[in-house]
């Protein structure tokens, strides 16, 4: 899982379970893993019971992760073991947005110049 993220490049996690599970790449995008900040635009199955998930941040807020809370086996939004047992918790994550870049203090309009060098500079002739 990445630090952060930018606020607009997509970025990648693995979402691994304890077992398979029985679960089409559509339900899990549309479904599945709820995305506040942020949209799943892909995922992949790697091995048995792990995903590589493709987020896309839609600004610099936090983006959070959940899976959904589901009933039944039968709902869309279910993640199921092959056997029919249902997740037993609705775990989720957070990946911070970008830090802000501190803006440098800038002299109040009234400050001085102390002092100035120049040196080997070719000012130019008038």
């Amino acid at each position: 899982m990445p630090d952060s993220h930018d606020g607009s490049a997509a970025f990648t996690l693995i979402l691994r379970f304890s077992e398979a599970v029985d679960l089409s790449v559509e339900d899990l995008i549309d479904h599945v893993v709820e995305a506040d900040g942020g949209m799943v635009t892909d995922a992949n199955q790697l091995i048995r019971a792990r995903w590589l998930i493709t987020v896309v941040p839609s600004g610099e807020d936090d983006v959070s992760l959940t899976l959904a809370a589901a009933t039944a086996c039968d709902e869309a939004s279910a993640v199921c073991t092959r056997d029919g047992r249902l997740l037993s918790n609705r775990p989720s994550v957070r990946v911070p947005g970008p830090k802000p870049v501190p803006t440098p203090e800038l002299p109040s309009d009234d400050a001085t110049l102390a002092s100035l060098a120049l040196s080997d500079a070719d000012i130019g002739a008038f």
